[in-house]
Protein backbone atom coordinates (compact mmCIF):
# COMPACT_ATOMS: atom_id res chain seq x y z
CA UNK A 1 0.00 0.00 0.00
CA UNK A 2 2.85 2.39 0.79
CA UNK A 3 4.44 1.85 -2.62
CA UNK A 4 1.18 2.27 -4.52
CA UNK A 5 0.30 5.45 -2.61
CA UNK A 6 3.73 6.86 -3.47
CA UNK A 7 3.46 5.89 -7.12
CA UNK A 8 -0.06 7.33 -7.34
CA UNK A 9 1.04 10.65 -5.78
CA UNK A 10 4.01 10.90 -8.16
CA UNK A 11 1.89 10.07 -11.22
CA UNK A 12 -0.79 12.58 -10.22
CA UNK A 13 1.79 15.31 -9.57
CA UNK A 14 3.29 14.76 -13.02
CA UNK A 15 -0.13 14.39 -14.65
CA UNK A 16 0.98 11.04 -16.08
CA UNK A 17 -1.45 9.43 -18.50
CA UNK A 18 -0.20 5.90 -17.76
CA UNK A 19 -2.31 3.44 -15.76
CA UNK A 20 -1.00 2.10 -12.46
CA UNK A 21 -1.11 -1.71 -12.39
CA UNK A 22 1.26 -3.11 -9.72
CA UNK A 23 2.77 -6.56 -10.14
CA UNK A 24 1.73 -8.71 -7.14
CA UNK A 25 3.63 -11.82 -6.13
CA UNK A 26 2.03 -15.24 -5.78
CA UNK A 27 5.29 -17.19 -5.47
CA UNK A 28 8.81 -16.91 -6.82
CA UNK A 29 9.26 -19.44 -9.67
CA UNK A 30 10.67 -22.70 -8.34
CA UNK A 31 10.59 -21.50 -4.72
CA UNK A 32 8.67 -22.76 -1.73
CA UNK A 33 8.20 -19.19 -0.43
CA UNK A 34 4.76 -17.88 -1.32
CA UNK A 35 2.08 -15.47 -0.23
CA UNK A 36 -0.99 -17.15 1.23
CA UNK A 37 -4.36 -16.64 -0.49
CA UNK A 38 -5.33 -14.20 2.29
CA UNK A 39 -2.11 -12.19 1.81
CA UNK A 40 -2.67 -12.02 -1.97
CA UNK A 41 -6.23 -10.80 -1.31
CA UNK A 42 -4.85 -8.13 1.02
CA UNK A 43 -2.36 -7.08 -1.64
CA UNK A 44 -5.01 -6.86 -4.38
CA UNK A 45 -7.43 -4.77 -2.35
CA UNK A 46 -4.61 -2.78 -0.73
CA UNK A 47 -3.33 -1.77 -4.17
CA UNK A 48 -6.80 -0.74 -5.35
CA UNK A 49 -7.64 1.35 -2.26
CA UNK A 50 -4.22 3.02 -2.58
CA UNK A 51 -4.73 4.28 -6.13
CA UNK A 52 -4.02 1.42 -8.54
CA UNK A 53 -6.36 1.06 -11.51
CA UNK A 54 -5.73 -2.67 -11.75
CA UNK A 55 -3.25 -5.38 -10.75
CA UNK A 56 -1.15 -8.07 -12.39
CA UNK A 57 -0.54 -11.38 -10.61
CA UNK A 58 2.99 -12.71 -10.96
CA UNK A 59 3.27 -16.44 -11.58
CA UNK A 60 -0.41 -17.44 -11.33
CA UNK A 61 0.56 -20.92 -12.53
CA UNK A 62 1.48 -21.52 -8.89
CA UNK A 63 -2.10 -20.90 -7.77
CA UNK A 64 -4.05 -23.92 -6.52
CA UNK A 65 -7.78 -24.12 -5.78
CA UNK A 66 -7.58 -22.04 -2.58
CA UNK A 67 -6.12 -19.12 -4.53
CA UNK A 68 -8.77 -19.32 -7.25
CA UNK A 69 -11.57 -19.40 -4.65
CA UNK A 70 -10.01 -16.36 -2.95
CA UNK A 71 -9.74 -14.61 -6.31
CA UNK A 72 -13.44 -15.23 -7.06
CA UNK A 73 -14.44 -13.85 -3.63
CA UNK A 74 -12.13 -10.86 -4.08
CA UNK A 75 -13.62 -10.07 -7.49
CA UNK A 76 -17.10 -10.01 -5.91
CA UNK A 77 -15.90 -7.43 -3.37
CA UNK A 78 -14.15 -5.39 -6.05
CA UNK A 79 -17.33 -5.31 -8.15
CA UNK A 80 -19.24 -4.01 -5.10
CA UNK A 81 -16.77 -1.25 -4.20
CA UNK A 82 -14.75 -0.42 -7.32
CA UNK A 83 -16.80 2.74 -7.93
CA UNK A 84 -15.39 4.18 -4.70
CA UNK A 85 -11.82 3.20 -5.57
CA UNK A 86 -11.84 4.00 -9.29
CA UNK A 87 -14.29 6.90 -9.62
CA UNK A 88 -14.47 8.28 -6.10
CA UNK A 89 -11.81 10.03 -4.11
CA UNK A 90 -9.84 9.26 -0.99
CA UNK A 91 -10.98 11.35 1.92
CA UNK A 92 -8.57 12.03 4.72
CA UNK A 93 -9.49 13.72 7.97
CA UNK A 94 -13.21 12.90 8.02
CA UNK A 95 -12.67 9.52 9.67
CA UNK A 96 -10.02 8.48 12.16
CA UNK A 97 -9.31 5.46 14.31
CA UNK A 98 -9.08 5.27 18.10
CA UNK A 99 -6.93 2.93 20.14
CA UNK A 100 -5.19 1.09 17.32
CA UNK A 101 -1.85 -0.64 18.00
CA UNK A 102 1.18 1.05 16.45
CA UNK A 103 4.43 -0.68 15.64
CA UNK A 104 7.29 -0.54 13.17
CA UNK A 105 8.47 -3.79 11.67
CA UNK A 106 10.99 -4.76 9.01
CA UNK A 107 9.20 -6.86 6.40
CA UNK A 108 10.93 -8.89 3.72
CA UNK A 109 9.62 -7.55 0.40
CA UNK A 110 12.17 -9.25 -1.85
CA UNK A 111 14.99 -11.72 -1.17
CA UNK A 112 17.70 -9.76 0.61
CA UNK A 113 15.62 -6.58 0.86
CA UNK A 114 13.60 -5.42 3.86
CA UNK A 115 11.29 -2.43 4.14
CA UNK A 116 10.21 -0.74 7.37
CA UNK A 117 6.44 -0.82 7.68
CA UNK A 118 4.52 1.25 10.21
CA UNK A 119 1.30 -0.26 11.60
CA UNK A 120 1.99 -3.76 10.33
CA UNK A 121 -1.14 -5.19 12.00
CA UNK A 122 -3.80 -3.12 10.26
CA UNK A 123 -4.59 -0.67 7.48
CA UNK A 124 -7.50 1.69 6.92
CA UNK A 125 -8.79 3.61 3.92
CA UNK A 126 -11.76 5.90 3.30
CA UNK A 127 -13.31 6.85 -0.03
CA UNK A 128 -16.24 9.03 -1.04
CA UNK A 129 -18.37 8.49 -4.14
CA UNK A 130 -21.88 9.55 -5.10
CA UNK A 131 -22.57 11.07 -1.66
CA UNK A 132 -21.60 7.98 0.35
CA UNK A 133 -18.43 6.77 2.02
CA UNK A 134 -16.80 3.36 2.15
CA UNK A 135 -14.38 2.48 4.93
CA UNK A 136 -12.03 -0.37 4.09
CA UNK A 137 -10.62 -2.05 7.21
CA UNK A 138 -7.65 -4.42 6.88
CA UNK A 139 -6.83 -6.81 9.73
CA UNK A 140 -3.32 -7.84 8.69
CA UNK A 141 -2.79 -10.15 11.68
CA UNK A 142 -2.44 -13.82 10.94
CA UNK A 143 -4.21 -14.63 14.21
CA UNK A 144 -6.67 -12.70 16.32
CA UNK A 145 -9.65 -10.57 15.48
CA UNK A 146 -9.16 -6.80 15.53
CA UNK A 147 -11.58 -4.12 16.72
CA UNK A 148 -11.72 -0.88 14.76
CA UNK A 149 -13.22 2.10 16.61
CA UNK A 150 -14.05 4.90 14.15
CA UNK A 151 -14.46 8.60 14.87
CA UNK A 152 -16.25 10.72 12.26
CA UNK A 153 -16.20 14.50 11.91
CA UNK A 154 -19.50 14.28 9.97
CA UNK A 155 -22.87 12.80 10.84
CA UNK A 156 -23.05 9.47 9.03
CA UNK A 157 -25.12 6.31 9.23
CA UNK A 158 -24.01 2.75 8.32
CA UNK A 159 -26.04 1.39 5.41
CA UNK A 160 -24.06 -1.74 4.51
CA UNK A 161 -21.59 -3.97 6.35
CA UNK A 162 -19.47 -6.67 4.67
CA UNK A 163 -16.87 -8.78 6.46
CA UNK A 164 -17.31 -7.02 9.80
CA UNK A 165 -19.26 -7.61 13.00
CA UNK A 166 -20.76 -4.58 14.70
CA UNK A 167 -19.75 -4.05 18.33
CA UNK A 168 -21.80 -0.93 18.99
CA UNK A 169 -21.57 2.70 17.93
CA UNK A 170 -18.91 2.92 15.25
CA UNK A 171 -16.99 -0.15 16.46
CA UNK A 172 -16.49 -3.12 14.18
CA UNK A 173 -14.52 -6.35 14.43
CA UNK A 174 -12.65 -7.80 11.45
CA UNK A 175 -11.46 -11.44 11.65
CA UNK A 176 -7.74 -12.24 11.40
CA UNK A 177 -6.37 -11.75 7.89
CA UNK A 178 -9.62 -10.39 6.53
CA UNK A 179 -10.88 -7.12 5.10
CA UNK A 180 -14.09 -5.41 6.14
CA UNK A 181 -16.15 -2.88 4.20
CA UNK A 182 -18.51 -0.35 5.80
CA UNK A 183 -20.69 1.84 3.60
CA UNK A 184 -21.93 5.02 5.26
CA UNK A 185 -24.44 7.60 4.11
CA UNK A 186 -24.30 11.26 5.04
CA UNK A 187 -27.09 12.46 7.33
Amino acid sequence: MQYVQGWRATMDARKAQAKLWPLLLIRYPGADVSNSPLRVRQQILGALVSGAQGIVLYNPSNMDANYWIMLADTMKDISSYEGYYQHGRRVEGIFSLRGMPFDKVNKKVWPGYDETVATSQWAFSTHEWQGNYVLTLFNLREQGDMEFAIVSSEKVKPIRLDGVTSKGDFKWVVPAGHIGFITLSKQ
